[in-house]
């Protein structure tokens, strides 16, 4: 089972926050994505209810802007949960985050390989209608705790870089050999990676950058030779950031290393580089040393796929902001003549000019911005999210390849002997048409 919180992008008050949030995780358009919607600590019992209290609850503090959590579970593909083991699993992880008073509303998906609940946690405690800081900030911890309980109540396998277990005596425990693990990829990095079937920027600062932070002897060597491997090395604030081709990175997620205080101990001050560093160019990195036939191609095609969406994008800017400039030109010349000449003893006429004439301006400038908003969304449209390696097989009619990319751990494709029975007689099919059509010729 695999757990992460999803990070906040909200910049609308609490209330509203919380109304559109639970409209994310349980509306279902296809009628076919949402299989389990479930809350807790509500006086009402249905979600139309549930969604306005916690909305009202999540309002209460004006001092905090953000007091919602969200958290997801994961299920590995082959494991089909329960509707009572997502209840319990949500109830396992309510507890380890000393959050069972809280208001919760939760939505277990099924519109991926995996079966995941999204979990909605609203931290202000609606008696003291105080935020709570969940396990006194590291929440994280408290969530590997419970994915580790989660897996042994309910018998599921655990993952192999897991950092809790369950011991003899049933308590959750650190693995011994947790500290001695490579660092991996954050699931945002390991999720790009499955997508693509090429190396997040993470991995490559694990695998290849990190042995270059632990080996320099002073700043300069480390700046330069970071830059031959096509990253930089910068300090942010209190720490530090790498920058590996166009993606950037905390310092310390590729090893501990390379975070800024350990990187000062080791060389001292910080110093940044005495002169400007030419970064090689990074192209990308397959995840595997043999990867499945088409993934150059797949490359490629997603690479010039999302260069014309940032060229079509740019021209599209470039053209509104001309169009805006425009009209507030315009829309201040027409003032000036409309506004000129002599109004003494006529402030009212004057008055009243000026509120006809913002008016009408702003009745402008609104009709220019639905435009505007038409024009992006139709290139929403036409930039749609280019489809994974493994969707792009199927859609070329490889299956076959398609299927030993999704199970390439070592699991045991259900599919894989059907689909290879299939395309062989497909392929008899053909043969026996090109032979009869040549005999036919002649």
């Amino acid at each position: 089972m695999i757990g992460k919180r999803v990070k906040a992008t909200a910049t609308k008050s609490g209330g509203k926050h919380a109304g559109s949030l639970v409209d994310y995780i349980t509306k279902d358009k296809d009628k076919h994505k949402v299989m389990q919607i479930g809350g807790k600590n509500f006086i009402s019992d249905r979600l139309v209810g549930q969604r306005l209290e916690m909305m009202a609850l999540a309002g209460e503090n004006p001092r905090s802007k953000n007091p919602l959590n969200h958290y997801v579970l994961s299920w590995r593909e082959q494991e089909r949960p329960t509707p009572d083991q997502i209840d319990s699993a949500v109830d396992i992880l309510l507890a380890e985050m000393e959050m069972q008073e809280h208001q919760v509303i939760y939505a277990a998906h099924q519109d991926t390989h995996n079966i995941h609940v999204h979990v909605v946690i609203n931290r202000i405690h609606p008696d003291t209608i105080q935020p709570i800081q969940i396990n006194r900030g590291f929440d994280i911890e408290a969530l590997h705790r419970a994915v580790a309980k989660i897996e042994y109540v309910q018998g599921w396998q655990p993952l192999e870089n897991a950092k809790y277990q369950i011991d003899e005596d049933g308590k959750i425990v650190e693995r011994q050999d947790y500290q001695q693990q490579q660092p991996q990829p954050k699931q945002r990095a390991a999720d790009f990676e499955n997508r693509t079937g090429e190396k997040s920027a993470q991995r490559i600062g694990i695998e290849t950058l990190a042995p270059i932070v632990k080996a320099a002897n002073d700043w300069q060597q480390l700046h330069q030779q970071l830059a031959q491997a096509g990253a930089k090395y910068e300090q942010k604030g209190t720490g530090a950031i790498v920058t590996i081709g166009e993606t950037v990175i905390k310092a310390s997620s590729i090893d501990r290393a390379a975070s800024f205080s350990n990187l000062q101990k080791r060389l001292g001050t910080y110093e940044p580089p005495i002169q400007d560093l030419d970064i090689a160019p990074i192209s990308p990195q397959p995840l595997m040393e043999q990867m499945p036939p088409g993934w150059q191609q797949y490359t490629q095609l997603r690479s010039d796929y999302y260069t014309n969406k940032t060229a079509d994008a740019d021209a599209l800017r470039q053209k509104w902001d001309e169009r805006f400039q425009q009209l507030a030109e315009l829309q201040t010349q027409e003032r000036e003549r409309l506004l000129a000449g002599q109004w003494q003893g006529k402030g009212a006429i004057l008055n009243a000019l000026r509120h006809s004439l913002a008016e009408d301006q702003k009745e402008e400038k609104q009709k220019l911005q639905q435009e505007q908003e038409a024009e992006r969304e139709r290139l929403r449209e036409k930039y749609q999210q280019f489809p994974s390696f493994e969707e792009w097989q199927r859609l070329r009619g490889r299956e076959d390849l398609a299927e030993r990319w999704r199970y390439r751990h070592g699991e045991e494709s259900p599919n894989l002997e059907r689909i290879e029975v299939r395309q062989q007689q497909e392929r008899e099919v053909e043969r026996v048409s090109q032979d009869y059509g040549m005999s036919m010729g002649m």
